[in-house]
């Protein structure tokens, strides 16, 4: 199973919509696909038409239950495990937890027993916080989405450190996928001058940019991915390409 981490510190950004329309595309081409919200804003939870309870992945994170007893299937070959109440209290329950950083990782593991998975996409709070750590040490890869702000590199930092922090002391196997620029309009100066500071910085910038439609804020009242909302949008593009980027690194 390839497990991919949406991660950022800032709110905002287009994880959710990242997850949502990856995993729908994923499952639209015959793969099956675990998407796991542990964001207790529960935005994923809430755009793939699942009421938000006191059951999901709080008591997977606490121990209570197994990652397959809270799993919905949202479409054929797509599943998620919802966000509920309980998750911000979960996160206070952790701390004292022996192996705490490795919760998620052991979850997901015992779930390919009973339902091996192609992939599975975790979109994360956005704060860098256990429930984040715990995504990171679970993950193969991570991709941080970014607005192009010139704050934004800045506020790239704490994300940036928390990831190699990963890397050295939990998780050796984690790559970065990369920075995803989100909301990008190339018709706004602001944004390519952004980006091509960015790239002189030498940030690792992903050859993808996703950009603005209303659609994209529309679609989660549809509870549906905005690749089925907008199909032919330049958003829905983008999300394939970036897609066909990432089977082929999977390769």
């Amino acid at each position: 199973m390839r497990v991919i981490t949406i991660a950022s510190q800032k709110g905002g950004v287009g994880k959710t919509t990242t997850v949502h329309a990856l995993g729908t595309l994923l499952s639209q081409r015959g793969r099956r696909v675990l998407m796991i919200d542990l964001d207790p804003q529960a935005s994923l939870t809430v755009a793939c038409g699942v009421e938000m309870g006191e059951t999901g992945m709080s008591e997977v994170m606490m121990g209570q239950k197994l990652l397959a007893r809270v799993l919905w299937e949202v479409i054929p070959n797509l599943y998620l495990a919802p966000a509920d109440t309980r998750l911000t209290q979960a996160e206070l329950v952790m701390v004292g937890k022996m192996g705490r950083e490795n919760i998620l990782k052991r979850a997901i593991h015992a779930l390919q027993g009973s339902m091996p998975a192609d992939y599975c996409l975790i979109d994360c709070p956005p704060s860098l916080n256990l429930l984040t750590v715990n995504a990171l040490t679970a993950a193969e890869w991570v991709m941080i989405p970014t607005r192009p702000e010139y704050l934004g590199a800045r506020a790239l930092q704490p994300m940036m450190d928390l990831i190699h922090q990963a890397q050295q002391e939990l998780n050796p196997e984690l790559k970065l996928l990369g920075i995803l620029p989100t909301f990008f309009n190339p018709r706004l100066k602001h944004h390519t001058e952004v980006l091509a500071e960015w790239e002189r910085a030498g940030l690792p910038l992903l050859p993808v940019q996703v950009g603005q439609t209303i659609r994209a804020a529309e679609a989660p009242l549809r509870q549906l991915s905005i690749t089925d909302t907008a199909p032919s949008s330049k958003v829905a593009e983008a999300y394939r390409a970036l897609l066909t980027m990432i089977e082929e690194r999977a390769q």
